[in-house]
């Protein structure tokens, strides 16, 4: 597509120079001017009488055409530039993709070892309260022996 884009850009080129050209050689509508300077009476003495409405129909032919290719140049750099751009976001997109995974995985990867700390004190815990509770039983049995000794005192005295 580059190269018919260069192609067609080359041919604009000439036509508008061929349109600068064309525009210069005409006959003016007033006496003198560039036109003139540059022979315009002599274009008609070599091709006729006709030849300013020859010149003026070249023209308009040209300039139509110099607008047609501007507009197909417009429309194949679109195409182009629509292309590079969807190829543009789709290599945004994986980055961003791939940025938000690695995040969300150190994320789950911190969570997970926050959990494991939870876990741990939880654990932890739970040895306390398990441990804890055995010295209170062992408290009570002591007090109850201790208490049933002191009963059996008192009425077997």
């Amino acid at each position: 597509m580059n190269i018919i884009i260069a192609i067609f850009s080359f041919i604009l080129i000439l036509l508008c120079l061929f349109t600068v050209l064309v525009v210069m050689v005409q006959k003016p509508k007033g006496d003198g001017g560039m036109g003139a300077a540059l022979g315009g009476g002599s274009m008609e003495a070599a091709l006729g009488a006709e030849t300013s409405s020859l010149l003026t129909r070249i023209t308009i032919y040209v300039v139509i055409g110099f607008f047609v290719l501007t507009f197909v140049l417009y429309l194949g750099n679109i195409s182009v530039n629509k292309g590079v751009v969807e190829e543009n976001n789709e290599t945004l997109l994986s980055e961003i993709v791939e940025e938000t995974a690695a995040e969300a995985e150190a994320n789950a990867s911190a969570a997970d070892s926050a959990l494991q700390q939870v876990l741990e004190l939880n654990q932890e815990a739970a040895t306390d309260v398990e441990a804890s509770t055995e010295e209170v039983v062992d408290q009570a049995e002591a007090t109850a022996e201790k208490v049933g000794a002191e009963s059996e005192k008192a009425v077997n005295p």
